[in-house]
Formats: structure tokens, C-alpha cells, sequence
């Protein structure tokens, strides 16, 4: 019988620095609209580019085109939502970013999540 392992240990060799910017919705203060700056957190991921598999089967709304990678992290990362107005976390990595379209658990590692990058 397969079992789920866990690959905790194994992934925390692979982790490398990012930073999450996570836009903040505004608010009104004395009748006046307010923009709440972004917040901004580091972290780490072990990252890897999306396989075509993976594209296939990934969502493709909120996708523009660009190259697509996985971060594997634990860092609270989340995509847009249209219905909220939430606008997508975006990680920064290697000298780019990348704007987050799906986030999704990953049984293999507790506390690990796979977010889907799209390049900007």
C-alpha cells in the first residue's frame, strides 16, 4: 500500500530567499478614500519552473502569458480573488517577480503550499 511521505526534511535543503508583497485594500478615513501600502515579508521556497502538465491542468484566469514557475513555501502567499477586488500576492525572486494566479496545499510537506507564479 503507497503512503503520502512527508518531504519536509528533504525540501528544506531546496529553500531559497523570496519576498512577498501583498497589496492591501483601502479604506475610507474622514469620508476620503485611502491607499494602504503594500506589505512586504520575506520568506523562502524551493522553486521550480511549471511543468507543461502543470499548465495544462492550472486555471487560466488571471493568466497573461508570461512563464509560469512553482514555489513550494510556507510563506502565506495568496492569489487574486475577483469577487473580494483582492489584487494577487506578487513573490519577488531571483531578480524578478512573479504575480500569484493559484495557491494550492501540498499533502507531501505539512505547511507547504504550491503557489503558481506568472512572470511580470
Amino acid at each position: 500500500m503507497a503512503g503520502i511521505y512527508d518531504v519536509t526534511e528533504a525540501l528544506s535543503d531546496l529553500l531559497e530567499p523570496i519576498v512577498v508583497k501583498s497589496s492591501q485594500p483601502g479604506s475610507y478615513v474622514d469620508g476620503k478614500w485611502t491607499v494602504t501600502p503594500p506589505t512586504t515579508n520575506p520568506g523562502q521556497a524551493a522553486v521550480m519552473p511549471a511543468t507543461p502538465a502543470d499548465e495544462a491542468a492550472l486555471s487560466v484566469e488571471g493568466r497573461q502569458g508570461g512563464s509560469v514557475k512553482k514555489f513550494y513555501t510556507e510563506a502565506n502567499v495568496q492569489a487574486g480573488d475577483n469577487s473580494t477586488r483582492r489584487e494577487p500576492d506578487v513573490i519577488s525572486y531571483g531578480g524578478r517577480d512573479y504575480r500569484v494566479f493559484q495557491v494550492q496545499d501540498w499533502v507531501y510537506a505539512g505547511g507547504f503550499r504550491i503557489a503558481f507564479g506568472e512572470r511580470i
